[in-house]
């Protein structure tokens, strides 16, 4: 069993790091763990590659299925399960971290370039305000 929450590890912080690169790269302030676009950059780039490091040299991981390696359905639901928990935690840090950021005016923001401009707890409420307007 360890070998499945060795995996789980290694795809959130991953996960976790590329979210990070694709905010600072996107200019997605809203969405950073550090207030920095290239240190965000660089943040994610460290824990992406620390966790392929740490996944592939700490251990063999080429066990097949049948010796307590993951089947294939067992790896898409931990990638999916590890995937969607970077992004809650991710958006739920960054809201705290980033906590100042609203929009201006109280104005509406649509999609993604939201969150150029205010955190993401900010930027969803004043979408349900602005969907609650029309």
């Amino acid at each position: 069993m360890p070998f499945v929450l060795d995996y789980l590890v290694f795809v959130f912080i991953s996960a976790l790091g590329v979210l990070q690169m694709a905010a600072s790269y996107s200019l997605l302030k809203g969405v950073y763990l550090i207030p920095h676009r290239a240190v965000t950059f660089i943040f994610g780039l460290a824990l992406t590659t620390g966790a392929f490091g740490w996944f592939f040299a700490s251990e063999p991981r080429n066990v097949p299925d049948t010796e307590a390696g993951l089947n294939g359905n067992q790896q898409a639901m931990l990638f999916v399960a590890a995937c969607g928990a970077a992004v809650v935690f991710t958006m739920a840090v960054s809201s705290l971290v980033n906590w100042q950021m609203r929009p201006k005016d109280g104005r509406y923001l649509a999609g993604m370039s939201a969150l150029r401009h205010a955190s993401f707890i900010h930027a969803l409420s004043a979408s349900f305000r602005g969907i609650r307007s029309r």
